[in-house]
């Protein structure tokens, strides 16, 4: 009855109690065996004997997203660092014709013209005092300091 009921009722399948071996109802088959790689259409050619040497290709990075860190920036060789030199002005100082329009209105009448007559002789010994002579500007400063003195009386009595 132990026979039987092994047999009838047992969740075991049949081919364990029989302890025969059954033969697989699938096939096995070998993996298939990897194709080369197809050529980028975007690769350099490979080299030949008869071509030069090939410069080392831009490294390429996948695209960023919006919130990614910016890439690190590539390194470029460090060059000796050079001596540089003061810039010099060059042109004519502002100063110079200040002090010329300044003395050429001096001829305004009344208190403006004394106060332009005084500008453009401050801006005049500023700038004589900052050039050397042959420098462009200096002419400028000279002519509106003799206009300013000169009409510096007449400005101030109002002629």
């Amino acid at each position: 009855m132990a026979s039987t009921m092994m047999a009838g009722s047992s969740p075991v399948p049949p081919t364990m109690i029989s302890g025969a071996q059954q033969s697989p109802r699938y096939v096995v088959t070998p993996a298939p065996t990897p194709s080369p790689p197809m050529p980028s259409p975007y690769a350099p050619p490979p080299p030949t004997m008869h071509s030069a040497p090939m410069s080392p290709q831009p490294i390429q990075s996948a695209p960023m997203s919006p919130y990614a860190p910016p890439p690190a920036p590539l390194a470029y060789p460090a060059y000796p660092m050079m001596m540089q030199q003061v810039p010099q002005p060059q042109g004519t100082p502002g100063l110079a014709v200040a002090a010329l329009i300044c003395g050429l209105l001096g001829w305004v009448p009344f208190w403006i013209g004394f106060i332009l007559c005084l500008l453009a002789i401050t801006f005049g010994g500023i700038v004589l005092s900052q050039t050397r002579p042959g420098q462009p500007g200096r002419g400028l400063a000279i002519t509106g300091l003799v206009f300013g003195l000169i009409l510096v009386l007449p400005a101030a009595c109002g002629l």
